[in-house]
C-alpha cells in the first residue's frame, strides 16, 4: 500500500506542477526587463550618486532611482540632463525617476571663481551715399555705436 500511496502523491505533484505552469503562462506573467543607468560628470568638480546603488548600474524596470548631485566647494551645477526626460530638473540637488529604458545622466559644473568672458563688440558700416533708396539697420546699435557678438542684425 505504501508504494501505491507514493505513486499517487508523485503523480498528483506532477499534475499540480504542470497546472501551475499553465496557470502562470495564461496569466501573462513576464520577466521584468533590466536597464542600465549611467552617469557622466567631472569628478574633479563634483559628484553624482545613484540610490539605491546597483551592481553594474543595472536596475529592474519600474525601480525608483534617486540621483544626488553635489558640486565641490568652488563649483555650481551648470547643466543637468537625463536622456529619458527632456524636462528633468534638480530640486535641492536631487532628482528621482522610475527606470523605463537605458538612461544617461549628464552633469556639468561651472567654477564660481571664473570671470565671465569679455563681451566682444562689433560695428556695422553702412554706405552714406545711396542713390536709389535707404538702408536702415535694426536693431539700433548700443550707446557706444557697436553690437554685442551674436546679435542678429
Amino acid at each position: 500500500m505504501n508504494k501505491l500511496k507514493k505513486l499517487f502523491l508523485t503523480v498528483l505533484g506532477a499534475v499540480l506542477f504542470v497546472c501551475m505552469g499553465v496557470a502562470i503562462a495564461a496569466c501573462g506573467i513576464q520577466k521584468l526587463q533590466t536597464y542600465t543607468v549611467s552617469t557622466v560628470y567631472d569628478a574633479n568638480q563634483g559628484s553624482v550618486e545613484l540610490s539605491p546603488e546597483a551592481e553594474g548600474n543595472k536596475y529592474l524596470e519600474g525601480k525608483e532611482v534617486t540621483v544626488t548631485v553635489t558640486p565641490k566647494t568652488d563649483y555650481d551645477v551648470d547643466t543637468f540632463t537625463v536622456s529619458t526626460d527632456e524636462n528633468a530638473k534638480l530640486s535641492e540637488g536631487k532628482y528621482s525617476f522610475k527606470v523605463s529604458a537605458d538612461t544617461t545622466i549628464t552633469v556639468t559644473f561651472k567654477s564660481k571663481s571664473e570671470e565671465p568672458p569679455a563681451t566682444e563688440k562689433y560695428s556695422v558700416s553702412v554706405p552714406q551715399n545711396v542713390e536709389h533708396g535707404e538702408i536702415e539697420v535694426k536693431p539700433a546699435a548700443g550707446t557706444d555705436g557697436k553690437y554685442d557678438k551674436n546679435t542678429a542684425i
